[in-house]
């Protein structure tokens, strides 16, 4: 497993997991996932994966409405620009 701080990163094993935390590092498995988030964050790895989740999800309702919504309002966009 890893532990990553900003630009660092150090390749521990289980009995350093503890200390590396309390260090502010998170920690991450061998295959690149994130096992413990570091507790002294301003904003929780929970909270924010949630909100990361959130904000896909509405860029892809987006994405959505803007492609079947193309050509319907040629008029207003002409408007919009002062129907130049």
């Amino acid at each position: 497993m890893k532990a990553v701080k900003e630009n660092k990163e150090y390749f521990i094993d289980d009995s350093q997991k503890g200390f590396y935390l309390t260090q502010g590092f998170d920690i991450y498995g061998d295959d690149g996932e994130l096992l413990e988030a570091a507790p002294g964050k301003t904003v929780s790895y929970d909270e924010y994966a949630a909100l990361q989740n959130k904000l896909e999800a509405l860029e892809a309702e987006l994405q959505k409405a803007q492609s079947q919504g193309k050509g319907k309002n040629k008029g207003a966009e002409a408007v919009e620009d002062g129907g130049n």
